[in-house]
């Protein structure tokens, strides 16, 4: 099941997790292609999360916009 989809990225699964004083621990399922799944995990503070995932969402798509040219 696809959860969301972006610029060829899927989201196949998502886990997240709250520990102590705000601190979160959420792992992601990325498929990149067919054949080629990543899993990543992030912890800290939501808003470090939401800037870590963001920063890497823009380096993931300019890695595959450079891939997809000739």
């Amino acid at each position: 099941m696809v959860l969301q989809e972006q610029g060829g990225m899927r989201l196949l699964g998502f886990r997240h997790q709250e520990m102590k004083q705000g601190y979160l621990r959420k792992v992601l399922v990325l498929q990149l292609k067919p054949q080629l799944l990543l899993v990543v995990m992030l912890q800290g503070s939501w808003q470090l999360w939401e800037k870590q995932l963001g920063i890497w969402m823009v380096q993931m798509q300019m890695i595959l916009v450079r891939k997809r040219g000739p």
